[in-house]
């Protein structure tokens, strides 16, 4: 992370799918400390823009930063630092919390079982309930 960087810096972002445009030459600088909230109707560009931001999807032009790295380029470190949660998640069901994080912890080098442990705790989230019990 550089450091006086913005947390955020987008600079002409374009995203096509085949003719459709979802992102059209988006500028964006969001300064650290900010809380920033994307506001629109379906089909805007809030989603895709968010992927791009976190390399789940590429850009079709434009620049894209986040705590003064590039994406691509620095995506695995960037992955790290930051953390994405989608409206609808694709975790399987069918597991318990602590099959989904026995699952999650193999994807991470940095996976911290005390910070995993306390947020548990934090959100009172018992190892064996199945992820169809628990709420949204």
């Amino acid at each position: 992370m550089i450091d006086g960087c913005n947390a955020i810096e987008i600079s002409g972002l374009v995203k096509t799918f085949g003719e459709t445009n979802a992102v059209d030459g988006v500028a964006l600088s969001v300064p650290r400390g900010t809380t920033l909230g994307l506001l629109g109707p379906n089909g805007a560009g809030k989603s895709t823009t968010l992927k791009m931001l976190i390399d789940m999807l590429r850009p079709t032009a434009g620049t894209v930063q986040v705590l003064g790295m590039e994406i691509p380029a620095f995506a695995p470190k960037i992955k790290q630092r930051v953390g994405y949660v989608p409206e609808a998640h694709h975790i399987y069901r069918w597991m318990t919390v602590g099959e989904v994080l026995a699952f999650s912890r193999a994807m991470f080098d940095s996976w911290n079982d005390e910070l995993c442990n306390e947020l548990l705790d934090v959100f009172q989230l018992p190892s064996n309930r199945s992820v169809r019990a628990l709420s949204k």
